[in-house]
């Protein structure tokens, strides 16, 4: 009979570790407790002992063999050690200097385990009846990605692993000038009611047709993602000085400067289920250079600072930019987590380098949500609901996972054109309470001008005309209210209003 093989570990790294413990006391638990947790380790008995530390130090005590035994001795797992001699053959792996490295190789090895475990599940299961094949395809690649860009799976933590970087956030925005915290956009006033829009939040931007949702949804992501006008010539001359033309490197070498007042750039995956990416292109060339997007579209021949200004607009696009657009259409809320944890993991880096597990500097876009499917399963059951709600969910625990913001466009019903009052408010989100459950953030696209009448006097038409609002009626962690932008309607485009008393 074979005997079973058990998973790898390294017992001599995790008795390293514990010695190191017992010889340097808090400040070794500490450098510890960087790399691992006590479930990195493969023992039992080496698993029980670093538990007790790590609760003795909870509780302000030191941590020796005196008070471990009596903590062990508490928690009724002395004997698992082996009494107090166990406790002591820790000594002869005690070291004062290579802790670190000790525990990385504990860590290293818990991955390694933790991968064995992960295939061995997926084979098991692929080995059956798999009744949605695309499912099972997304939780391995979900759990084989979730591995490699953590370290480990996830799972409970306590609190005070998360607490460094939360209150190092607190420290640095009071001492700050800027109040943004998550991606900026373009518009000042969203801005300070949002703070930006936040990593692993689901943001949905709601609209009647022709509203100008996807307007709005590409000026964000072109305002992220695009490199400003200001900063291209310094990019290209760095590129030019230093990097043989390389503007990409040039760019990583000015981020990286410190002291440089170039702008971080965001990336941003933007899936157009309704769009072609020509379309989407060609809106967004005219947006940035300001030319008249109707000339473009009919070939009226453009005036010639017109040309120059879409042909800098396609540089800064081609070479200065972070944009990536995904034009396949019907995918299903499956495929759209697979394609975004693939990019993600490609393009997106931490907002904090010092906090490999926390925010990410990126964003996903989805052109709308009711044009994507849900899995094979729920459709077959035939609820609309159900599969939007499937949807909305998958988007959430998208934001969550990628720890990105996610904003999703979502098409409003027709009960907002008949009522009085044409402003949108949550109840005429279509097809599923679950868009107002899920969402973090909903922002509703409105402007007066849609509703004019064709007979409508010439004095209101003024009143309205180019005028806008983005309603955030909801915001899990912050205020809700209107904000007044200046949409241009030639180069579909959303602006910040002039200031008063502006000409």
């Amino acid at each position: 009979m074979v005997e079973p093989r058990t998973l790898p570990h390294n017992p001599q790294a995790e008795n390293a570790v514990l010695g190191g413990i017992l010889l340097r006391g808090r400040d070794a638990l500490s450098e510890a407790l960087e790399l691992i947790t006590e479930d990195d380790f493969y023992q039992p008995r080496t698993q029980a002992v670093f538990r007790a530390m790590r609760m003795l130090d909870d509780q302000g005590e030191v941590v020796d063999v005196i008070t471990l035994e009596a903590q062990l001795r508490r928690s009724d797992e002395l004997r698992l050690i082996g009494g107090i001699e166990g406790l002591a053959s820790f000594d002869r792996y005690a070291t004062a200097h290579n802790i670190k490295a000790h525990a990385k190789i504990v860590h290293d090895c818990a991955r390694q385990r933790s991968m064995v475990v992960l295939t061995r599940t997926i084979s098991d299961e692929g080995m059956g009846e798999l009744e949605d094949l695309d499912a099972y395809l997304d939780e391995a690649e979900k759990g084989v990605l979730g591995l490699s860009a953590t370290g480990r799976r996830g799972g409970p933590t306590h609190v005070r692993d998360g607490m460094a970087p939360v209150f190092g956030g607190i420290v640095d925005r009071q001492r700050g000038d800027s109040k943004i915290t998550g991606c900026p956009t373009p518009y000042d006033a969203l801005d300070e009611m949002t703070a930006g829009l936040q990593p692993s939040d689901l943001i949905i931007i709601a609209a009647r047709p022709s509203m100008g949702k996807t307007a709005l949804a590409l000026n964000i992501a072109e305002s992220a993602s695009v490199s400003p006008a200001r900063d291209v010539a310094q990019i290209v001359r760095v590129a030019r000085e230093m990097f043989k033309g390389d503007t990409r490197r040039a760019y990583d070498a000015l981020v990286e400067e410190g002291g440089s007042s170039i702008t971080r750039r965001w990336p941003v995956l933007f899936f157009s289920l309704e769009m072609s990416e020509d379309q989407l292109i060609e809106r967004s060339l005219c947006s940035l250079a300001r030319v008249d997007a109707q000339k473009v579209r009919t070939g009226e021949r453009l005036m010639e600072n017109g040309y120059r200004a879409l042909v800098a607009a396609a540089e800064r696009m081609s070479m200065h930019s972070d944009l990536y657009l995904d034009d396949r259409p019907a995918l299903s809320i499956t495929e759209i987590r697979s394609a975004a944890r693939t990019w993600a993991s490609k393009h997106c880096k931490p907002l904090d380098p010092n906090a490999p597990n926390g925010k990410q500097r990126g964003m996903i876009m989805v052109d709308y949500l009711q044009l994507a499917k849900g899995s094979k399963q729920v459709r077959k059951g035939g609820s609309r609901e159900l599969e939007i709600s499937e949807i909305s969910q998958g988007l959430k625990a998208l934001a969550k996972e990628l720890r990105v913001p996610v904003v999703a466009l979502a098409q409003l019903n027709r009960a907002v054109d008949t009522r009085a009052d044409h402003r949108p408010q949550l109840s005429d989100l279509r097809e599923s309470g679950a868009l107002e459950q899920d969402a973090d953030v909903i922002m509703f696209v409105y402007r007066d001008e849609r509703y004019l009448a064709p007979d409508a006097p010439e004095d209101k038409r003024r009143e309205v005309e180019n005028k806008a609002e983005v309603i955030v009626g909801k915001q899990r962690n912050g205020a809700v209210g209107s904000v007044h932008l200046t949409f241009v309607k030639k180069y579909t485009r959303f602006e910040n209003p002039a200031p008063e008393g502006y000409y």
